[in-house]
């Protein structure tokens, strides 16, 4: 039975998949309340149409921090809604891992500092005391490449396993 990183069939690792609110929305996966429904590009401007932001169909993680620090409540609140979201699944990931490091990639990454402490710090509250004090999450800076180095990266370590 081999369960090395990917699962027994390579299909484990969908965490975006994982059920944070079983009342929650419709997944395009078929599902209920996956923690992608909330943490995600399409969240964010969904909910920025909600709260009547100008040009909310453009909004980007970079966009949302440049106004929150420019002082629009609004954009902080949604801010900080969105990385409440985010940090949601990452302590999930936390407490069940405790990983090292957490690197996030993706349009989030535009958010910058900003945005990387705020999850950081709500990942932290999420979490138990004893796992808080080790989270740490880091934005990728392979930009658009991440994908295609992961899924080589896959295609490697399989390739070059060591057969046991």
């Amino acid at each position: 039975l081999r369960t090395v990183g990917r699962g027994t069939d390579g299909a484990a690792g969908e965490i975006g998949h994982t059920c944070i609110d079983p009342n929650g929305d419709l997944c395009r996966c078929g599902r209920r309340g996956c923690w992608e429904t909330v943490a995600t590009l399409g969240w964010l401007r969904r909910r920025a149409a909600e709260h009547k932001i100008l040009r909310a169909d453009e909004l980007d993680a970079a966009t949302l921090a440049e106004n929150a620090r420019s002082g629009s409540e609004l954009h902080r609140a949604l801010l900080e809604e969105f990385a409440d979201n985010l940090a949601l699944g990452l302590a999930n990931l936390m407490q069940l891992l405790t990983p090292e490091l957490i690197v996030l990639n993706g349009d989030v990454v535009s958010g910058g500092e900003t945005l990387r402490k705020e999850i950081e710090r709500r990942t932290k509250q999420r979490c138990l005391p004893h796992i808080a004090t080790r989270v740490k999450i880091a934005f990728s800076e392979l930009g658009a490449s991440a994908p295609l180095l992961g899924a080589a990266g896959l295609v490697l370590s399989e390739e070059f396993r060591a057969v046991s």
